[in-house]
């Protein structure tokens, strides 16, 4: 059965008073970006006028001091609101980002790409998984086999070296994970990006 999307005034609608979702300052900011920039593009849900889904979407349309918003009504008991309410946040939670395509997607948006959420900060966590994980050797206490002879204590591992990426511009950092989806192609077995660098080196280098 199609959905029976109607105009509503803001006014007329609540907020869910037991809402188990939180909405943060930051969570707001980027819902009111999207709205200002998009439009609303889905309705919210409500029961009765109050909100079952889109409870942040209504929130910062209030901010934006919006009159309207496009609704579609609930028609099932106030217990099935409760659990369509859960629903509809928990299943959105269980998905999960190809950080590859996401990066690839947001270098190619560009500048685009704000407002839609991301900060710099989480650029930075997406290009994280090209360095490797730092390894702390703590030399200010004796290992426990210094006593030993020479010939039977253990080597110590040695530091794995961490390296910080930058780009000089826009088009670079592009280009770069344009690059990194590509390799997704070459070896879609490798478990990081920085194993997919190391099997192209091995193939383009050879011992």
């Amino acid at each position: 059965m199609p959905l029976e999307i109607k105009t509503v005034s803001v006014n007329a609608l609540m907020l869910d008073p037991q809402n188990a979702r939180r909405h943060p300052k930051v969570n707001i900011d980027a819902i009111k970006e999207s709205l200002e920039r998009f439009g609303q593009v889905a309705p919210i849900v409500v029961r009765k006028g109050v909100v079952v889904g889109g409870n942040g979407t209504l929130t910062a349309a209030q901010a934006l001091g919006w009159d309207e918003l496009e609704v579609v009504e609930f028609e099932g008991t106030l217990r099935d609101a409760k659990s369509l309410a859960l629903a509809l946040n928990r299943t959105a939670e269980l998905a999960e980002w190809n950080t590859v395509q996401l990066a690839e997607t947001l270098a190619e948006l560009g500048a685009e790409a704000s407002g839609l959420g991301f900060t710099a900060e989480d650029l930075d966590l997406l290009v994280g998984d090209l360095q490797p994980p730092a390894v702390i050797i703590d030399d200010s206490t004796p290992s426990s086999d210094e006593s030993l002879p020479s010939n039977q204590r253990r080597e110590k591992p040695e530091p794995s070296p961490q390296y910080a990426l930058l780009f000089d511009d826009e088009g670079q950092q592009k280009r770069f994970f344009e690059f990194l989806a590509r390799l997704e192609g070459l070896y879609p077995d490798a478990r990081s990006a920085a194993e997919k660098l190391d099997l192209l080196a091995r193939a383009v280098f050879p011992d």
